[in-house]
């Protein structure tokens, strides 16, 4: 005799929550704040390093920059 699991509609609000979560976050994902590039390029003037080989160099100024996506940054 085979053996059926019913499914549960109390799972369902928990998946959708899950997905909305999900899909927030990636919305978020690439957004610079301007306040936040200004603090990194802050800091970064205040490194001592060789600008031709260190990772910095994607830590640009231009407003362009996404600084979500510079190296280094998480």
């Amino acid at each position: 005799m085979p053996c059926y699991y019913p499914r549960s509609r109390g799972s369902y609000p928990l998946l959708v929550a899950a997905i909305i979560i999900v899909v927030a976050s990636k919305l978020g994902d690439g957004l610079c704040r301007h306040d936040e590039r200004d603090a990194l390029l802050r800091l970064k003037k205040g490194f001592v390093f060789d600008h031709a080989l260190s990772e910095l160099s994607s830590w640009q100024a231009s407003s362009e920059s996404d600084c979500c996506t510079w190296q280094g940054i998480a």
